[in-house]
């Protein structure tokens, strides 16, 4: 129920964020989020931090790359080229969900404590938000105008 609730407010919220404040900050402060939480995880001892930690990891972490991510990758990359990189972003983004379980009962067979186990789970959203930050807004103003031409916003508007 967390994870539903979760990824249904999130995707209302941070896409509105988003639209005012633009994709890139949007998916910092997100990955950012989901960072914090996924390492709070590790130190709930009761059931209600514990379903508000899950709550904002799905915010922070997995409504990221389902959402955001996708649209940010249509709006940053050219048409001739933008089907290959939402593709490349969806098998990518596989790897931790393919690989998580794996690594989760390796984890558990080695008899770490949840802290420890969170803490490496949270390197993924870490990563992420590395990605993000080190790469360059490739959302440039040449498209911002292009985009604005299309829907009939000029720059004396906006």
């Amino acid at each position: 129920m967390a994870l539903q609730l979760g990824t249904l407010i999130a995707s209302l919220v941070f896409g509105v964020v988003a639209d005012r404040h633009g994709f890139r900050p949007t998916l910092l402060a997100m990955y950012a989020i989901g960072f914090a939480a996924l390492l709070g995880l590790g130190f709930a001892v009761n059931v209600g931090p514990y379903l508000s930690m899950l709550f904002l990891v799905v915010v922070g972490a997995c409504c990221c790359d389902q959402n955001l991510n996708h649209a940010y990758i249509s709006a940053s990359y050219p048409a001739a080229i933008r089907g290959t990189m939402l593709g490349w972003g969806l098998g990518i983004a596989r790897i931790p969900g393919i690989g998580a379980p794996i690594l989760l009962g390796y984890l558990s067979a080695a008899n770490l404590s949840l802290s420890v186990i969170f803490g490496i789970l949270a390197v993924v959203p870490l990563v992420s938000w590395l990605c993000i930050f080190f790469s360059k807004d490739l959302v440039t103003s040449r498209n911002q105008k292009i985009i604005g031409a299309c829907s009939g916003i000029s720059d004396d508007v906006a």
